[in-house]
């Protein structure tokens, strides 16, 4: 049984549970197991699906999907085409992975927050995100308030690294304002 519909028949079990617990009428005085276990199932039945674990400050982790261009042959240009949903809260997620061996310009069309790491594989850790503007420098709107050291853009930006190494740019977004995860992408050179 794949990932998903494992999620999916937990989250449909716990609910059928939770419904026959209301339904009964029943009123013991116990001690607050039931709510952990209750809230532990439910943390577990809504991880989002994907290939690489990235943490954020202040928000905890996230699962997403990566496109990598650092494969053999892969474009530097082109849309995501693979995204993460958050269950319950319908949020989206993805990313992709580069190697920048000299200065290089990223440009992005979409409507998404972003957060640039600096780091050879997955998962990510928080401290490899880096700060607005630092390490990097893009067009793209300071939205560190909303969402830990991230950038946003709602339409093209660019992005220009020069320190070498290998980067994921995380973009997570919000379809209730409109934001997408299927960004457009062109890495250059």
């Amino acid at each position: 049984m794949n990932h998903t519909k494992t999620k999916n028949l937990l989250l449909i079990c716990l609910l059928t549970a939770m419904s026959f617990t209301l339904l009964s009428g029943c009123k013991e005085d116990k001690d607050d197991d039931d709510t952990t276990n209750l809230l532990v199932l439910l943390a577990a039945g809504t991880s989002s699906a994907g290939d690489c674990v990235v943490n954020t400050s202040g928000r905890g982790s996230i699962s997403t999907f990566v496109t990598d261009l650092t494969v053999s042959g892969a474009s530097k240009t082109g849309t995501i085409s693979r995204i993460s949903t958050i269950p319950l809260i319908g949020h989206q997620s993805s990313a992709i992975k580069f190697t920048v061996t000299g200065p290089t310009t990223v440009t992005l069309a979409g409507n998404a927050f972003g957060i640039l790491y600096k780091s050879d594989a997955c998962p990510l850790a928080a401290s490899s995100a880096l700060s607005y503007n630092s390490g990097f420098t893009t067009t793209a709107s300071d939205s560190s308030s909303e969402f830990a050291t991230s950038h946003k853009f709602t339409s093209t930006i660019t992005t220009t690294i020069v320190t070498t190494g290998t980067y994921y740019y995380f973009f997570y977004a919000i379809p209730s304002r409109g934001q997408n995860a299927l960004v457009t992408y062109t890495v250059n050179p």
